[in-house]
């Protein structure tokens, strides 16, 4: 998401300068890969991504007020004053589900911005819902107070609407940004599969995408989780009735602040375990960058994904997919690409239906694939003119 923003809006704005707030050596590294200066960040919180774009220097008047709601913030509003615009690239930051605290510092940094006559834009993510009192108070404060509020799905965007009866102008519709992000080339995806032992035709390619987050929803633990028996049936499945090779690929990775931890490690340890030997079934997860993960997807037959940048990567190269997500984020996205009828609820998800739905998707391929060439450029086009719009605030403010 980082390198795609910062990518997009560059060519509009081609003379500004890109800052990302930092609080651990992984993003610092992140920020410094995308070409965004990392800039340090005071305190603990759960704030993950704040985008900033800086073009000139401004004074902050006010600044202190906002402060106020989080002291220990003090230092990374002062680094922040001279910025001339605000991007948020969070993917799902506000609801019920994230809790009260990230609401709650945007509110501050968003009227600290506002006091000063700067743009916020937050760019299209997944919102609400708000039952939350709190929350949906923060969130609306962030509304009113902002130049523009993007939501990529319906829900989301009903939701937002539900917050203010004054400001729905600034509350717009758009698909995620990611799927503007450029993976290698396919041949690049095709020597990590020849490393797994994986010919150049052979078998049918199913590539299945666990999620970490997915696990802790699902009873049991270790390998008689019901998720990881979910996947692992899945898989089986794929092998036997198909005739396909599995490929479980890592779409995930974070350092935290002990170092060297991997998002998704405990349940690709958990999948291994449950292989007992097979040797149609391999796993991609060592760290390679984010656009040679997006090749090693796009050389698939079928993707059964439980990560929404992965479902993104899959369905942007026209690859026919299936969710096990566990929010409304996935099913929308699967509606917005055509395939509603292949998204599945982690929690109501039955193995019989699930196979049935590999079968149909295996059996519809070319159908399902033609279907993605249509609508994939329509929402390629359309996150585009999101940042069109988010450049436009942006330089009109300048001027």
């Amino acid at each position: 998401m980082l390198k795609t923003a910062r990518r997009e809006l560059a060519r509009r704005i081609p003379h500004a300068e890109f800052f990302m707030p930092v609080n651990t050596e992984q993003m610092r590294r992140n920020a410094l890969e995308s070409g965004v200066k990392p800039i340090n960040r005071t305190g603990s919180g759960n704030l993950k991504k704040i985008f900033s774009l800086a073009a000139g220097i401004a004074a902050s008047p006010g600044i202190l007020d906002s402060v106020a709601i989080f002291p220990s913030k003090a230092t990374f509003f002062q680094q922040i004053e001279h910025i001339d615009a605000m991007v948020d690239i969070s993917g799902f930051a506000f609801s019920d589900e994230t809790g009260e605290r990230i609401s709650s510092y945007h509110r501050a940094l968003v009227l600290a911005m506002f006091k000063k006559q700067k743009p916020c834009i937050y760019f299209p993510q997944a919102w609400g819902p708000f039952n939350n009192r709190m929350i949906a108070c923060n969130v609306s404060s962030i509304v009113r107070q902002s130049s523009a509020v993007f939501a990529r799905d319906s829900k989301s965007y009903r939701w937002l609407l539900s917050l203010t009866r004054f400001h729905k102008k600034r509350i717009l519709r758009s698909p995620d940004i990611a799927f503007l992000f450029r993976g290698d080339s396919r041949s690049t995806g095709a020597g990590i599969l020849a490393e797994s032992g994986a010919g150049p035709l052979g078998p049918p390619r199913i590539g299945i995408i666990p999620n970490q987050h997915v696990y802790g929803r699902c009873s049991g633990t270790g390998t008689e989780n019901s998720y990881v028996r979910l996947l692992m049936d899945t898989a089986r499945f794929c092998t036997s009735r198909l005739g396909g090779h599995v490929f479980f690929i890592m779409h995930e990775f974070s350092t935290g602040k002990s170092g060297g931890t991997k998002l998704d490690t405990g349940i690709f340890d958990m999948l291994e375990r449950s292989t007992n030997g097979n040797k149609q079934i391999s796993f991609i997860r060592r760290e390679i960058p984010a656009e040679t993960i997006k090749s090693v997807i796009g050389n698939m037959d079928i993707i059964i994904c439980s990560r929404f940048h992965g479902l993104v990567a899959a369905l942007s190269q026209n690859v026919p997919s299936i969710a096990i997500g566990w929010s409304h984020k996935y099913g929308e996205l699967m509606n917005d690409a055509g395939l509603g009828a292949y998204n599945f609820s982690v929690q109501d998800s039955g193995q019989k239906e699930l196979n049935d739905s590999v079968l149909e998707i295996w059996n519809k391929r070319k159908e399902i694939q033609k279907k993605l060439h249509s609508v994939i450029p329509l929402l390629k086009s359309k996150a585009s003119k999101s940042i069109d719009i988010t450049s436009e605030i942006i330089l009109g403010n300048l001027k």
